[in-house]
């Protein structure tokens, strides 16, 4: 009894390791898919090919909207004007990694620039490589405003500036002298200063003349 159960153990395991008869259909797993590069080989799982191409499309113009909309916080509407075209959505970002304030961007982009690339007729193209106002130049004008260094008013000067060549923002409210005066104790002095070199129209205001 000992002797036939081990040679049913061996006929068990001959069987195993038996080769295959000639054209005999034997299941096999998939092999893994393997990426190799210059120092290893790592094997992978198969990848379907529709996940392989997914990942090698742009993100599309209507993901690229909701993303303005959800990381910026912008309105619908600005949101799709800006990705309305690829180079406009991707002067927007590279504006937005300079300077944060995505909504005060947005609104310079959709209303003056959009106004001097149709006056340039620049919107003809299929993609502006070169744009009238640097992305990082529009963002540092932003910045100045909420920086209270100029007002929106003055903003507005020095963009027209910026089309007139390569100076940054900053450059041209220096030499300019541009920069509005914020401190109340400065403010204070030069309206004494102006008051006291127009007393006559002073005391005339006061006797009831506002039309001096």
């Amino acid at each position: 009894m000992r002797s036939n159960g081990r040679v049913r153990r061996w006929l068990t395991a001959a069987h195993w390791f038996k080769k295959p008869a000639c054209g005999t259909n034997i299941a096999r797993k998939p092999a893994p898919c393997v990426r190799k590069n210059r120092h290893t080989i790592i094997a992978t799982s198969p990848i379907p090919i529709c996940c392989q191409i997914r990942a090698k499309l742009p993100e599309l113009p209507a993901a690229r909207k909701n993303r303005f909309v959800s990381e910026h916080g912008l309105q619908p509407y600005d949101a799709d004007l800006l990705t309305s075209r690829k180079d406009v959505a991707d002067y927007f970002e590279s504006a937005v990694k300079t300077h944060s304030n995505a909504k005060a961007l947005s609104n310079w982009i959709v209303g003056d620039l959009f106004r001097v690339l149709k006056e340039r007729k620049l919107d003809d193209q299929l993609y502006i490589e070169y744009w009238p106002i640097p992305a990082r130049h529009l963002a540092e004008l932003v910045h100045l405003i909420d920086q209270d260094t100029i007002s929106g008013k003055i903003a507005k000067t020095v963009f027209e500036a910026m089309l007139d060549g390569n100076k940054s923002p900053q450059q041209i409210v220096d030499e300019k002298d541009l920069k509005q005066d914020s401190d109340q104790g400065s403010i204070e002095k030069a309206i004494e200063k102006v008051l006291t070199a127009n007393t006559a129209q002073v005391t005339q205001y006061k006797s009831g003349n506002t039309k001096v």
